[in-house]
């Protein structure tokens, strides 16, 4: 089975990468850069509750398909 959050992975990795290299700019960031730089912040933090979203679900399902695997029980 494939992992529901690989397409998600590579775009947040991109993003934060794209947050680094403003960071490291010798110059302060025109408002144009401070515009995507607050853009690129709010799509990280949507890519991160969908992956914890997609990983709950699947943790879900596991535990739903193994009830034996669910903690607490005997």
């Amino acid at each position: 089975m494939t992992d529901p959050t690989s397409a998600i992975k590579p775009e947040v990795s991109q993003l934060v990468e794209l947050q680094i290299q403003a960071f490291r700019q010798d110059s302060s960031l025109t408002t144009s850069e401070l515009l995507q730089y607050r853009m690129r912040a709010e799509k990280i933090r949507i890519l991160y509750q969908e992956l914890i979203e997609l990983e709950e679900a699947v943790s879900s399902s596991h535990c739903a398909e193994h009830p034996s695997a669910t903690p607490g029980r005997l």
